[in-house]
């Protein structure tokens, strides 16, 4: 349930969305991302599409646009219910690509996402997998409300799990009631100022976990594949779009019917020529 990577090419600014019924998503601050992929889709339609137009049809001044592009200046609250009007994006949608709580008696259809902001401090102590991997075993149809047998099942240290789960009661993301633990939140989003530092982090766990799972798992279990290829580097923001919806359709997918196991999907989309080696010889 950890996820969907998006690289800070128009914003140093980072949140983290965490769907704990479904999957997990560490992402960096998307918005400014996704504008550029609005943007970029509509030039390749219409080469005369500028950014001033864009700018017209999001009802915002083109310097400002072109600030928020530049990763300038964030997007605020009210700016996001405008860009969300304006796309004609529902709630769901609008929270999570702009990171914020969207009620607005304007935007009709599926209804608000209620998130809970943790700041840098809490994700500092969530950045480690296991804690999502536990409220997703929570899911599963066998779960047992025993730190020894999620220690098991996880195949970790019994005083990590402990430890682990007092964390996630501290911050208020678990209750723990006559012994049974429950779930407190559907969506939990981290404040604008999360650094890339903690994110990095966490991505670089899940990716030795794959790491491991290719040493360990048979390939029957387990799924690995890549591709090389030659692209333009101004697709990026769409084929971000396009990873996006594709990790949201497996999980929708797999999270149907019976749940056994616990999985993560990793994407990697990087360059293997290097930015800074080009031109070099």
């Amino acid at each position: 349930m950890v996820a969907g990577l998006f690289e800070a090419l128009l914003s140093a600014k980072w949140f983290v969305n965490i769907r704990l019924m479904g999957e997990v998503h560490l992402l960096e601050r998307s918005g400014p991302e996704y504008l550029k992929g609005i943007l970029l889709s509509r030039r390749s339609k219409n080469k005369k599409y500028s950014l001033r137009a864009f700018a017209r049809d999001l009802n915002i001044p083109p310097s400002r646009l072109s600030e928020i592009l530049s990763g300038k200046r964030t997007i605020s609250r009210k700016q996001s219910l405008t860009f969300a009007e304006q796309l004609k994006l529902s709630p769901k949608e609008a929270a999570g690509i702009f990171g914020a709580e969207i009620r607005d008696p304007k935007l009709t259809g599926d209804q608000s996402y209620s998130y809970a902001e943790i700041n840098e401090d809490f994700l500092r102590i969530l950045v480690d997998w296991y804690h999502f991997a536990l409220l997703n075993l929570m899911d599963t149809d066998d779960f047992v409300h025993d730190p020894f047998w999620m220690a098991n099942r996880l195949n970790l240290p019994v005083s990590t799990v402990k430890e682990a789960l007092g964390r996630l009661i501290r911050t208020r993301l678990l209750i723990l009631a006559e012994g049974r633990f429950r779930k407190t939140k559907s969506n939990v989003a981290t404040t604008d100022q999360v650094s890339s530092q903690a994110l990095r982090r966490a991505h670089e766990q899940v990716i030795q976990l794959a790491l491991k799972s290719l040493r360990e798992d048979p390939p029957s279990v387990r799924d690995i594949s890549s591709v090389s290829m030659a692209l333009d580097v101004a697709k990026l923001g769409i084929a971000k779009q396009e990873i996006r919806r594709f990790r949201r359709r497996i999980a929708r997918l797999m999270e149907g019917g019976k749940r056994n196991e616990v999985y993560n999907l990793n994407i990697q989309l990087v360059p293997v020529t290097g930015f800074s080696r080009r031109g070099t010889r």
